[in-house]
């Protein structure tokens, strides 16, 4: 069966007029840099909520070098006002890396090295630097590589911490994204330490985190990859079902 080429023209239509748009112009924060947070449901104005995290920053950055790819006008300066306020609020530098979260301002609110976020971050940056060539983003993503090899490795081997100090559970989710993180920087540099870092996350996956008998992956784990116990030990998310599939 074919596509449907006026679905597909529908699509391009709502991305390139509604949806760009409106994150491009509404979804930065013009007087205190970067990106808001949310809106308001009801209202369309910005939420209240005080503060910006490190992932959705991240994720409209790759958003807006998504989109300066596939030719949307505006995406340069939008993803040039959102990276300036990721380098200079969001890394706290090579001895403290990503903040998790800043106030509106950027100041930091909370500073937990958080697995999710280095995550993101790193599939901003590839794919900022595929859009761009931007030495800075690769230099960056480099950091944050240099980061979690010292700070999150856990020391049985096995994949690295969800959170620090050494969280438990550890979780699948955020190794889901730190394989797609290494793909994306992988594609855009051909540089192989991305892809041994994309090739050892698959191989942790494979080895510990689907569980082959059932055709599931579990959300958390103990610190040797076994499903915690209870409820939690039981708990699956269809969404990320697919995401690994992908």
């Amino acid at each position: 069966m074919g596509v449907d080429s006026q679905i597909v023209e529908r699509i391009r239509d709502w991305m390139f007029m509604e949806a760009l748009p409106f994150w491009g112009s509404a979804g930065l924060d013009f007087v205190n840099g970067g990106a808001v947070e949310g809106f308001e449901f009801n209202s369309g104005i910005p939420s209240t909520v005080g503060f910006k995290r490190t992932r959705v920053t991240c994720r409209q950055l790759y958003v807006f070098s998504h989109a300066e790819i596939l030719g949307w006008p505006s995406a340069r300066d939008a993803s040039n006002w959102t990276y300036a306020f990721l380098r200079e609020k969001h890394w706290a530098g090579p001895d403290l890396g990503w903040l998790r979260r800043v106030d509106t301002k950027g100041v930091s609110l909370d500073a937990t090295p958080d697995l999710y976020d280095y995550a993101f971050a790193l599939f901003a940056l590839g794919w900022r630097y595929k859009a761009r060539r931007d030495p800075s983003s690769l230099a960056l993503a480099h950091a944050t590589l240099d980061f979690m090899n010292a700070r999150f490795r856990h020391p049985g081997g096995l994949g690295f911490h969800t959170a620090l100090p050494g969280a438990l559970p550890r979780e699948q989710n955020p190794h889901m994204h730190l394989a797609e993180a290494a793909l994306a920087l992988w594609e855009s540099t051909e540089d192989t330490r991305f892809l041994d870092l994309a090739e050892e996350v698959v191989a942790l996956f494979k080895a510990h985190m689907r569980q082959p008998t059932n055709g599931v992956v579990p959300e958390f784990f103990d610190d040797d990859w076994r499903p915690v116990a209870g409820e939690n030990g039981r708990w699956i998310e269809p969404g990320h079902q697919f995401e690994w599939a992908w």
